[in-house]
């Protein structure tokens, strides 16, 4: 299997994986408020917790090899990005700018690009 195919495989497997438990924390946080249904993620589309699903908008992208990719934004380490894409503000993770942990990407003309 070729790099940038492991790589877009990677990435999908992370994103249903971390989907499914952004469900589980966006469940228990709505049931332990007891009657609140608000999902804790405020890019969230829609909470079911009676079915322990969470629906988040999909973005889609383009792979290094220019394949379609998909992937989901829950957090912005920037206040005014987290605004404008009304996805959580998470000041702490421009700590791991330039580390292994980030993976860079362009985006020209309205297209991400992995």
């Amino acid at each position: 299997m070729k790099r940038s195919t492991k790589r877009s495989l990677g990435f999908a497997f992370l994103a249903v994986g971390l989907v499914g438990a952004l469900a589980g924390i966006a469940t228990v946080n709505v049931r332990a408020a007891g009657t609140v249904t608000r999902p804790t993620l405020k890019s969230a589309i829609s909470l079911d917790a009676t079915n322990e699903t969470i629906t988040l908008p999909l973005h889609k992208g383009v792979t290094a090899a220019g394949k379609t990719t998909w992937f989901v934004v829950i957090d912005s380490s920037s206040k005014a990005d987290a605004t404008s894409r009304g996805v959580n503000f998470a000041p702490r993770l421009a700590n791991v700018l330039g580390t292994k942990a980030v993976q860079k990407v362009s985006i020209s003309g309205g297209v991400t690009r992995f």
